[in-house]
């Protein structure tokens, strides 16, 4: 979570200091089921990943899976492969939602809690993570 540039997220950031919030993306180089994402993205860009950068790789991989699932047969096999089974991403599992055109999480909700703390809203834990012992 990210901002640099934007006053009316300084400010936010600023005012909001101690509340917790919770977001649909990670931070890459906090979670580690996405460290790894993290440390490659920088070794080739040279800068940490964007906010939902590791959710739009996520999403890349699993229409890549499905692609290479179905071979020429088209469309229709493309959303029958993909309709069969979850797939597991690096940020969630997700499956294709069968009554419309989206995916979506599985199991996982897919939610991150982030705590705004010195300006910053650094990450605290995975929404499915909070409550189970370490």
């Amino acid at each position: 979570m990210r901002g640099e540039g934007d006053p009316r997220r300084a400010r936010f950031l600023a005012e909001a200091e101690g509340w917790m919030v919770g977001t649909a993306c990670t931070d890459a180089a906090a979670d580690p089921r996405t460290e790894a994402f993290a440390v490659a993205h920088r070794a080739r860009y040279g800068t940490a990943p964007a906010p939902w950068a590791v959710e739009a790789y996520d999403a890349v991989r699993f229409a890549a899976y499905g692609l290479t699932s179905v071979g020429a047969d088209g469309r229709a096999a493309l959303r029958s492969e993909l309709l069969r089974r979850p797939w597991q991403g690096i940020t969630r599992k997700v499956a294709f939602n069968a009554g419309g055109q989206f995916f979506g999480p599985a199991e996982d909700i897919g939610a991150f809690l982030y705590r705004v703390t010195d300006g910053k809203a650094r990450s605290v834990a995975r929404a499915d993570d909070i409550g189970k012992a370490a």
